[in-house]
């Protein structure tokens, strides 16, 4: 009868010197990396990148909605529908691509700067113990839930 060797549990037993080095060469991790120390995000940050977020940074459908505000374009404008229907198309395919990877297609994309910022740093409040979103723009935390 064979014996049954022990399973190693490497979270708890920690991994010996040698295969530390296995590791980090599999997955090429420099010997000398230090982690950088990050400071907790504010307000400030927030309010900053909603001035100076670069523009072909942002996602399609923003990029489309903040030349719609640019040039103007109201409901009035001949070119409304079809800036509207193609910001249409982009959130579609989106929520269908959200389908297809396995979700019920039940998500908010966001359309304005003021939204995708908003949607961006909900991710670093969960990070972090203080609130990045200012109060006045709080409220849009509800739409991505």
């Amino acid at each position: 009868m064979k014996k049954k060797t022990k399973r190693r549990d490497i979270v708890n037993d920690g991994v010996t010197p040698e295969e530390l080095a296995e590791l980090k060469a599999l997955l090429d991790i420099d010997e000398n990396y230090k982690p950088v120390e990050r400071e907790d995000k504010t307000e400030a940050d927030f309010y900053h990148a909603l001035e100076n977020w670069e523009f072909d940074k942002l996602p399609k459908q923003v990029q489309l909605h903040e030349i719609m505000i640019q040039e103007g374009i109201t409901e009035s404008h001949p070119m409304y529908d079809e800036m509207i229907a193609s910001i249409q198309d982009i959130v579609n395919y989106k929520i269908d691509r959200s389908i297809e990877q396995g979700g019920d297609g039940d998500c908010y994309i966001p359309v304005t700067r003021e939204e995708y910022l908003v949607e961006f740093y909900m991710l670093g409040e969960l990070f972090q113990d203080k609130p990045i979103i200012p109060e006045e723009y709080r409220h849009l935390i509800e739409l991505f839930k």
